[in-house]
């Protein structure tokens, strides 16, 4: 691993999280704040079975990410399970695995329905919540438009987002406009986008547009939370940097998605040097940047680059290339 890129592992009481009405995150201390995000899909499986995940919590932390994405009730081939069945005091349980994550400076979104048609899960997941609900965000639904034909229980349009919690009414499929109505946040994904890494942070910035009227503009923060999976869909290290970069940048934050972080071991290998660089890239963004206008720079575009962008501020370096 290189060192060079790593962060400081700590265990920092955690700022809570707010959904302010602009493209970011913010933070109740009132600093600025963007996700660096990575998918672990088990990692509440592992928890629940009494697996030891710290190793896994310090390696994406010392990495530099600040958040990771769990599913919550699911029994899926390749990446495990967390079933009522086998745990059921699982909601009574939640809030001490959550801290347990938070304990490692890390904050947490769950996906409340990737598999299970239980139309109940949605509200005692938002009450079990309640004690970890600063730290947490919430979705509602994994790739709707692809997985809703195995719900005969659940749909969308018959829940509210739960109070007092950051919750997204879900995402749809690849490249697709998240679930809506929009919620407090939108989740898109970018999996076998031609060019995904460009659009990572400026179509998903597009969803989002704070400044227009236009239906397409939610004024909600967007987080474009899973990207191709490395090394298996994705090999490139340079795409990974520009993909974290151009999010940090532009919109609410980014994933990196992984064979690893599918059943929430540790990564090797390509993985975990594309993941270095994936933090490398999003941490590269001044957060001062937030506040200033989307520019599209097409007179800094050289041959090797697919965009340029800038969100310029006074004594701000705001730029993020995209390269081919």
């Amino acid at each position: 691993m290189r060192a060079e890129y790593l962060l400081a592992d700590s265990s920092p009481k955690l700022a809570g999280l707010v959904a302010k009405n602009s493209q970011f995150f913010g933070l109740d201390n009132g600093k600025r704040w963007s996700v660096v995000e990575c998918s672990d899909f088990n990692i509440l499986g592992r928890i629940f079975n009494g697996e030891n995940v710290e190793p896994v919590l310090r390696q994406r932390k010392n990495i530099g990410f600040n958040m990771v994405r769990g599913f919550t009730r699911y029994d899926i081939p390749l990446i495990g399970k967390l079933r009522l069945e086998d745990h059921p005091d699982l909601y009574d349980r939640l809030p001490d695995a959550i801290q347990l994550i938070n304990n490692h400076g890390l904050y947490v979104e769950l996906v409340a329905y990737t598999e299970v048609d239980d139309p109940n899960h949605w509200v005692r997941l938002g009450e079990a919540l309640q004690p970890v609900r600063n730290v947490v965000l919430l979705e509602f639904a994994n790739e709707w438009s692809i997985n809703k034909d195995h719900y005969h229980h659940v749909h969308p349009d018959n829940y509210q987002p739960i109070q007092g919690i950051i919750c997204s009414h879900g995402s749809n499929g690849s490249g697709s406009i998240p679930v809506r109505p929009w919620w407090n946040y939108e989740t898109a994904h970018w999996n076998a986008e031609f060019e995904w890494w460009r659009k990572v942070g400026h179509n998903a910035m597009e969803y989002s547009e704070v400044d227009c009227d236009d239906w397409y503009a939610s004024h909600v923060p967007v987080l474009s939370n899973e990207d191709p999976r490395y090394p298996d869909n994705e090999q490139s290290l340079i795409h990974a940097y520009d993909a974290a970069r151009g999010a940090a940048l532009l919109c609410a934050g980014s994933c990196f998605h992984s064979v690893h972080g599918k059943n929430s071991t540790l990564w090797e290998g390509l993985e975990l040097n594309a993941a270095i660089e994936w933090s490398r890239g999003a941490h590269s963004i001044d957060l001062g940047c937030q506040s200033g206008p989307y520019v599209h720079r097409q007179d800094l575009e050289g041959p090797n680059d697919l965009r340029v962008y800038e969100r310029p501020v006074e004594n701000h370096f705001c730029i993020a290339k995209i390269r081919k």
